[in-house]
């Protein structure tokens, strides 16, 4: 399963559909909505431009950071120069509580998807 910006499932569903739910999710007193990749800044603010998130779906880069490892998010082990890749996720925060963890073990975007989300509101 590829994770990350610019993959198949990336740009052609979550993002999308995160996009097309993006007034449902405010309305439902969502404030941010945040895709968080291990790619880096340079490729996000890309992913960003290119998906037409127009600041609704904020890019942001956590390569290197410790972010998904700290989650327990990554697939396998990190190749000779690479870093761990994460897994494709939700997290429903709510006043820095964790409400879900949406964990996709295979293709689609069943549990982290903005239905998924919407469903726990």
């Amino acid at each position: 399963m590829k994770i990350g910006a610019f993959t198949p499932t990336c740009s052609e569903q979550h993002v999308p559909e995160f996009l097309a739910k993006y007034d449902e999710l405010k309305k439902h007193g969502i404030d941010k909505v945040i895709c968080v990749s291990g790619n880096d800044g340079f490729v996000m603010n890309a992913f960003a431009k290119v998906s037409g998130s127009n600041g609704k779906v904020l890019m942001v880069s956590a390569s290197d950071s410790g972010f998904f490892e700290a989650l327990d998010l990554t697939i396998g082990e990190p190749k000779l120069g690479s870093l761990l890749r994460p897994k494709r996720f939700a997290l429903l925060v709510d006043d820095l509580v964790v409400k879900y963890v949406g964990v996709e073990n295979g293709p689609g975007i069943e549990a982290s998807g903005p239905a998924s989300i919407l469903s726990r509101l």
